[in-house]
């Protein structure tokens, strides 16, 4: 009885596993499938997109931020969950064909909870900001704590700004236009 018991809970702790790792498969192919439909959107965007416009470029910040509310005609290119690598390897095609006049990037959180070395974060960031200088495209490197600092009240979590702090981060953005 005893063994028949230590087989039942080794049985079960391998299928809690087998969930496990079925509830990840699932949910880094429901992750794929948004991205390649935000991939999809952004190259539909880019065949109407006028030149000259404003992009904003990153991750999950800048995919919260009503950009289009706060600048109209703009282009808002954030991807949740993207590192610095991962944005780097789209950038030609979401920033550089889509010819705009300024391109405001922010990246880096997801590289720090990857325990990617800061490192490899700032020559990411610089080959972005080096590309899209020598493509005419005037970049805007910020970073979301140097303008809403630690104030709370700028954030809903520890990471993303709320409407008060994208009001601030917009004002900021306005100064480099």
């Amino acid at each position: 009885m005893e063994a028949m018991k230590k087989g039942l809970f080794i049985v079960s702790l391998l299928f809690m596993g087998c969930c496990n790792d079925n509830a990840q498969f699932y949910q880094n192919q429901a992750k794929d499938r948004e991205y390649q439909v935000q991939r999809l959107q952004f190259k539909i965007e880019n065949m109407k997109a006028k030149p000259g416009s404003l992009c904003f470029f990153g991750d999950s910040i800048v995919l919260l931020w009503p950009t289009k509310e706060y600048f109209p005609g703009s282009y808002n290119r954030g991807i949740s969950s993207q590192t610095t690598e991962q944005m780097l390897a789209r950038f030609k095609e979401d920033v550089i064909d889509l010819h705009p006049k300024t391109v405001v990037i922010i990246g880096g959180i997801n590289d720090i909870a990857h325990h990617i070395p800061s490192s490899e974060t700032y020559q990411n960031l610089e080959c972005m900001m080096a590309l899209a200088r020598l493509n005419k495209i005037h970049p805007i490197l910020i970073e979301t704590r140097t303008i809403l600092g630690e104030h709370t009240e700028y954030y809903f979590d520890d990471v993303h700004p709320n409407l008060a702090g994208y009001d601030v981060m917009t004002n900021y953005v306005k100064t480099f236009l």
